[in-house]
C-alpha cells in the first residue's frame, strides 16, 4: 500500500494552491484524526494512523476549486490522488463527505476516522457535533430536502461517534484540547500568503 507522507501532502497543498484558512483547518482534521486513530490502534482496531494522517490532510485539497465549479470535491480529490498512485488514500478521501453503506455499518476504519474527524472542526476549532452541524445547516441547508439530509447525517454521525468511542480511555469532548495546539504545519503558509496570515474563526 502507498500512501503520501506528511511532506508530499502538504507540497500537493501547495501545487494545488489550497489557501490557508482551509490548509488550516486540514491541520486541524488531521490532529483529531491522529489522536483517535493512535487509541483506536492501541486497544487493537485495524486501523493505519499514517492513512488516517493522509486522509485528513488531503480531504479538501479541491474544495476551493469546487466552490467556482460546482464540482463535487470529494470525488474530484480523489481523482487526484487515484492519479498519482494512492488509490487508499483516494478511497478515504472520497468518503469523507458521505460514507459508504457498508463502510459505515463496518468495525473502526479509516474512512470513518477522516470522515469523524472533518465533522468536528469548524474551520480550524474542534467542536462538538452540534455546533459543526448547526453551521453546515446554516451554509448548506439552503432547501428543506438538503437541511433534512443534514439532519440524517447529523444524526449518523452521531451514531458512528459513539461506536468509535466505545472502549477507549478518551471521549469526544477529549479531542476539545487540540485547540490548544498550535499548528505546526501553517507557519510555512504565513510567510508565502502574508495577506492571510490569519486563518479566519468564525
Amino acid at each position: 500500500m502507498s500512501i503520501p507522507t506528511r511532506a508530499e501532502c502538504l507540497g500537493l497543498l501547495r501545487a494545488h494552491r489550497v489557501p490557508p484558512h482551509i490548509v488550516a483547518h486540514s491541520l486541524r482534521v488531521a490532529q483529531a484524526g491522529e489522536l483517535l486513530a493512535g487509541r483506536l490502534a492501541a486497544a487493537g482496531r485495524r486501523i493505519d494512523p499514517t492513512l488516517v494522517a493522509a486522509g485528513c490532510l488531503l480531504h479538501d485539497l479541491t474544495k476551493m476549486r469546487s466552490l467556482e465549479t460546482g464540482e463535487d470535491h470529494a470525488r474530484t480529490a480523489a481523482a487526484v490522488l487515484e492519479a498519482r498512485g494512492w488509490a487508499e488514500a483516494a478511497d478515504v478521501v472520497g468518503q469523507h463527505v458521505r460514507l459508504r453503506p457498508e463502510v459505515l455499518a463496518a468495525p473502526p476504519n479509516e474512512a470513518q476516522v477522516v470522515f469523524y474527524a472533518d465533522k468536528r472542526v469548524m474551520h480550524h476549532r474542534v467542536v462538538d457535533l452540534d455546533e459543526r452541524f448547526a453551521d453546515l445547516v446554516a451554509r448548506y441547508g439552503v432547501t428543506p430536502e438538503k437541511r433534512e439530509r443534514l439532519r440524517r447525517l447529523h444524526a449518523e454521525t452521531r451514531g458512528l461517534e459513539a461506536r468509535l468511542f466505545a472502549g477507549l480511555d478518551i471521549g469526544p469532548g477529549d479531542l476539545d484540547r487540540l485547540n490548544l495546539d498550535p499548528l505546526e504545519d501553517f507557519e510555512p503558509w504565513r510567510e508565502r500568503s502574508p495577506s492571510s496570515a490569519t486563518p479566519p474563526s468564525a
